[in-house]
This record gives structure tokens, sequence and C-alpha cells, in this order.
């Protein structure tokens, strides 16, 4: 028998294959099918008869494009972006821990939850990651600074009155005291 593998479209996939005296073929798909497209296989025999289609899922060997469009919110609550639809948008903090994840709506939106809050200017690192497990690039954003800083210690006015001096949070070098 001949073997031919079409597309959902009906579009041949590659070269017409002859099964051997074992039943065994060989199809080379040109170009490769590496993203979980669903494959239509159909045998003729030789007098024309043409099979129903034996269905396979060509594997899925590529990465989801980076999450767009990434935002979070005023609150540090909520991270919103656009991705693949169906995968799931991971946040995670500085630390690499996961914060949220959600599902990829199918018009390409996601809302992820953070828990906790992140709230004190953290980078925060999201990434898609499909049904196959792939992993897209990563897209940093940074968390709101909602964080009060802790107050000045130790300060003292100079002896003549022009200057004073003190110990701030070293977390907040560079703030206006």
């Amino acid at each position: 028998a001949k073997v031919f593998v079409r597309n959902a479209s009906g579009d041949l996939l590659g070269d017409q294959a002859t099964a051997d005296a074992n039943g065994d073929f060989f199809s080379t798909l040109t170009p490769a099918k590496a993203n979980g497209e669903t494959l239509y296989v159909f045998q003729v025999d030789a007098a024309g008869n043409r099979s129903l289609p034996a269905t396979d899922v060509a594997p899925d060997l590529t990465p989801p494009d980076a999450p767009s469009n990434v935002r979070i919110n005023a609150a540090g609550t909520v991270v919103t972006g656009t991705g693949e639809k169906g995968a799931e948008a991971v946040v995670m903090n500085e630390a690499g821990q996961e914060v949220g994840r959600a599902t990829v709506q199918a018009n390409g939106n996601f809302s992820v939850s953070l828990n906790p809050v992140q709230k004190d200017g953290e980078e925060l690192t999201v990434i898609i990651v499909d049904k196959a497990n792939l992993e897209s690039p990563e897209v940093f954003i940074t968390a709101p600074d909602l964080t009060k800083p802790d107050s000045a210690e130790n300060s003292k006015v100079v002896a003549d009155g022009t200057q004073v001096t003190g110990d701030a949070n070293p977390k907040e070098v560079g703030a206006t005291v």
C-alpha cells in the first residue's frame, strides 16, 4: 500500500511512502512538524481504495514566545499581559520562587494574582510555559515600591547647626532624607 501524511487542510506533508512486506513504512515530513500539529495518515491500496485516517500528533518542540504587554498593577497584587493561549503565565520573585500562575485565556490575555503581594520594588520574572513544559524567554518587571522606609536612626545636629547626620535604612540607598 501507498501511505500519505496530510495536515488538517488536506495538504500532503512530505513524501509518499510504500509499505514494505511487513507493513512498515517511512515518510519524511518536509518541513518537520514540531508544533503539536495533528497529522492524518492514509493508506491507499493497489485498487485505489483509501483507508480512514489514522491520527497522530507531532511533538511540540517550539518554546512559546516571550510574554508581551506585561504590567503589574499599582497595588502589586496582579500581573497582566499576553501570551500563547492555553499555556501558563508564571511569575517568580527575585529568589526564583513562584509567586503566581494563571492560564492564558483563548484571547491571549492572562491575569496572575500574586501571593504574597509584591510591593517593595522587587524585580519579578514572567515566563510562559506551554503544555509541552517548554519555557519562553524571560520578561522582567519591577513591582511598585509601596513600603515606607524605616526611620533614620542616630540622627544628630552637628555642633555648628549646619548639618544633620545619621543612619538611614541600607535598602533605601539614594533616598531623599
